[in-house]
Order: C-alpha cells, then sequence, then structure tokens
C-alpha cells in the first residue's frame, strides 16, 4: 500500500514539473532597471532596520521589552 502511494505520488509531481520546466527553459527575462532599483530600495530598508537593532544591543532591547511587559501589566 505504501509502495503504491509513493510512486503514485512521484508519478503526480515528475508529471507536473516536466511542463513546468520546459516553459522556464524558453523564458528570456528582461533586463529591467526599474526592477533592481525597486529590489535595491527594498534591500536598502532592510538593512537600515538591522543595522538599527544591532546598533541598539540585546540588553537594551531585552530591557525595552521587559519595560513593556511591565506596562502592559499594569494597565
Amino acid at each position: 500500500m505504501l509502495r503504491t502511494v509513493c510512486i503514485t505520488v512521484t508519478t503526480v509531481l515528475m508529471g507536473s514539473i516536466v511542463p513546468a520546466l520546459a516553459a522556464v527553459e524558453g523564458y528570456d527575462p528582461p533586463n529591467n532597471y526599474a526592477t533592481w532599483v525597486f529590489l535595491g530600495f527594498c534591500a536598502l530598508i532592510i538593512v537600515a532596520q538591522l543595522a538599527t537593532l544591532a546598533r541598539r544591543g540585546p540588553r537594551q532591547r531585552s530591557r525595552e521589552l521587559d519595560q513593556a511587559a511591565e506596562h502592559s501589566k499594569a494597565h
């Protein structure tokens, strides 16, 4: 029973992957600068957020979390 299920699942997956790979092979993506500018801005936002977290340090972040927890318990 398990063998039959494995063979069936494998057959279905292979049958759906082959047409997708054939479609991707013929696709030539455009060299769009607007896309790269957009991805650059996204990366800039992520790096800025990570730099802020790294600059604050783990002790200050845990202290702020403790203060927020105390504040929420008081209300």
